[in-house]
């Protein structure tokens, strides 16, 4: 941002500086060929600035999503462990089955 400010004071001066010329015999041309180049220059670089800006306000965005789901899935496998801990060893028997089964689909 700095380099855009340094563009807008240049242009700034060279603006007033055309200004402050009385003499109508000075040909101004290659200095408001200048200032032409440096106005687009700096709109360049905004529009660079703006880019870069949106690009990281996306990324953060997307880090924070991440880390949201990040937290969900610690959150479901620590109860996945917890309900696992909890079962009792498999039997043949047919109710302790289905017991356990259902307390794996909740």
């Amino acid at each position: 941002m700095a380099t855009v400010d340094a563009l807008e004071k240049e242009i700034h001066n060279v603006t007033n500086e055309v200004n402050s010329e009385k003499t109508e015999n000075i040909d101004f041309s290659p200095i408001k060929q200048r200032v032409n180049n440096l106005t687009q220059k700096c709109a360049l670089l905004k529009k660079c600035v703006k880019e870069q800006h949106t690009s990281q306000e996306q990324l953060l965005e997307d880090i924070e999503a991440f880390l949201d789901t990040i937290g969900e899935l610690h959150a479901f496998v620590d109860k996945t462990y917890d309900t696992l801990e909890k079962l009792e060893p498999i039997h043949n028997d047919a109710e302790v089955l289905d017991k356990q089964l259902e307390e794996v689909e909740v």
